[in-house]
């Protein structure tokens, strides 16, 4: 009897002793590794793609983007993230006070910035509209008005008023700021003002042009922000960091709270040392396994990276061999520079002789990098065939011709990028006959010593794929010691203390060194960029007109 007792109470003191060791046990594994690492990696996931939307959302603003499926995917992704997250932590937010308010918030923040995302596309896609429509439909009022039967006195006023409303509405859309603003507003009331001297052929097309400026005046008032403070600034990433320092504050204090009990399991029972080994080995191993596809991804990460930039330097040697290095216009000094903002750059400018015939052309792709770059090198290649097979073509025809392949291209490339360029064309008697929507050419004249300016007019290349007869050909004739100078915004949008060059400011530094070879021009203006902060492709070409050269009969004569 007394034996039996004694087995009994030895088989409850074991029972009771695994029971022990099982709750410690229990204790000891708070949850599982691969748990903690899908957790881990959906917060990493979280904040990438919210960092993404940001930058998909200003990136579709400023039309970098020609749609907006991969912002609308990235929401989309995060929701989805967002739900498995929820689900992950479904059994921890019940037992704490804090991570379940936390995930709540989360989610209301990220579906109002949803709403925010829905709203800016609707209201940018208005945006765009009218800002693609402006410079085609002002140069056909500019065209309507001028070419009316009953061609009223003012229509080069109205003109010239059209021409400033679509260069300020573009400003403002890029700039955004208030002046920009008032700016536009003053410019619509003074073509409002001279609506009564519009031509009736030209009226509707007119008051159009005016409803468009409108609009892209106010929904830029309303896009900006929307971007600015409901997508960018939407507290999403604040509450996501959040609830991930309280999810890790909770994981730590489960580890440390295993870590107490598995030293009381210890010291408990020797007889749980295997068990315990075994459970060492496994996270061991996992820990291993961990390790070794930290080094695997590092490793495909760095030969990623090395082949990205391999071909980015390759990209960068084939932009460079294609800008000209030597320059040869009769009678003419001609000194150029280009430097791209990126390891490839939009900028363009070419100088040669095809045919007899001598060409200058500069243009900037909107952007840079890799994408304006190639769509510049585009460019250079179809300027380059379009005048082998003929030379004597007009700059307008010619422009004509490039943008239908590059507008083409561009679409093919699904990227919506367009081009500012300018055509020049060597006459015979040393004149230049100028073409193109670009940057307005600067002349210093030796005589009078001043800087005039030959306003640019005419359209953008990808826009369109028809833009015949909306390049205006004008002429500029050079008379010894005058200078050409043509540039790309890269120079004249440089800041200094939120101050912009300017035309006026590179007028300053021509004007400074006007009397000087091309040469010593162009060093004076890099001289000047110096002090300014630059953010986009570099490009000028400086041409100086000598003294003409005569030939053996002429100075025998």
């Amino acid at each position: 009897m007394t034996q039996l007792v004694k087995r009994l109470g030895t088989g409850a003191a074991i029972l009771v002793g695994l029971a022990i060791a099982a709750g410690l046990y229990t204790k000891t594994q708070p949850k599982t590794l691969e748990t903690h690492a899908a957790i881990v990696d959906l917060f990493g996931t979280l904040h990438t793609l919210d960092a993404t939307i940001s930058q998909q959302a200003l990136a579709a603003r400023h039309g970098l983007t020609p749609h907006y499926d991969a912002l609308t995917q990235s929401v989309l992704e995060f929701q989805i993230n967002l739900d498995a997250l929820d689900q992950e932590l479904a059994v921890r937010a019940q037992g704490t006070a804090e991570l379940a308010p936390a995930l709540t918030a989360l989610r209301v923040d990220a579906d109002e910035r949803s709403n925010a995302v829905e709203r800016f596309k609707m209201q940018n896609s208005i945006l765009k509209n009218s800002l693609y429509y402006l410079p085609l439909a002002g140069q056909q009022v500019i065209d309507d008005v001028e070419g009316a039967p009953e061609r009223s006195p003012a229509a080069p006023v109205i003109g010239a008023a059209v021409s400033n409303l679509v260069q300020m509405t573009l400003a403002q859309n890029l700039l955004g700021g208030q002046a920009e603003r008032e700016n536009v507003e003053r410019q619509v009331e003074r073509l409002q003002r001279l609506s009564p001297d519009v031509p009736e052929a030209a009226r509707e097309r007119y008051e159009l042009l005016l409803a468009h400026a409108n609009t892209a005046s106010r929904l830029q008032q309303v896009v900006d922000p929307i971007v600015r403070d409901e997508v960018m600034g939407t507290p999403v990433a604040k509450n996501l960091s959040h609830l991930e320092r309280l999810y890790t504050d909770q994981f730590h204090a489960a580890i440390e709270e295993a870590g107490w009990y598995r030293s009381v399991l210890y010291g408990w029972s020797m007889l749980l040392l295997a068990a315990l080994l075994a459970a060492a080995v496994k996270l061991r191993s996992v820990y291993a396994n961990l390790e070794r596809l930290v080094r695997e991804r590092t490793q495909k990460l760095d030969e990623a990276l090395k082949e990205l930039w391999g071909e980015m330097e390759l990209a960068k040697k084939i932009q460079t061999a294609l800008v000209p290095q030597r320059f040869a216009l009769k009678d003419c000094e001609v000194a150029a520079v280009m430097r791209p903002a990126d390891q490839v750059g939009g900028d363009y400018y070419d100088v040669f002789d095809v045919g007899g015939v001598e060409w200058v052309l500069i243009g900037d792709v909107s952007g840079h990098g890799v994408p304006a770059g190639l769509i510049m090198m585009m460019c250079q290649t179809s300027v380059r065939s379009v005048l082998a097979a003929n030379p004597n073509i007009g700059p307008d025809e010619l422009l004509a011709l490039v943008n239908r392949t590059l507008t083409q291209n561009i679409e093919r490339l699904g990227e919506d990028k367009y081009m500012t360029i300018s055509a020049l064309k060597r006459e015979p008697n040393g004149s230049f006959k100028v073409a193109g929507m670009h940057q307005d050419l600067l002349i210093y004249r030796a005589k009078s010593g001043r800087v005039d300016q030959l306003l640019a007019q005419g359209t953008w290349l990808g826009i369109t794929t028809d833009i015949r007869e909306l390049n205006p050909v004008r002429s500029v004739e050079l008379e010894p010691g005058d200078a050409l100078v043509l540039y790309t915004d890269g120079i004249t949008e440089a800041r200094r203390q939120g101050e912009m060059l300017d035309v006026e400011g590179l007028k300053q530094a021509v004007l400074a060194h006007g009397r000087e070879g091309a040469e010593a021009i162009l060093g004076g203006i890099l001289s000047t960029l110096a002090d300014y902060e630059i953010h986009d492709d570099v490009a000028a070409v400086i041409i100086k007109q000598r003294e003409p050269t005569r030939s053996v009969e002429e100075s025998a004569a």
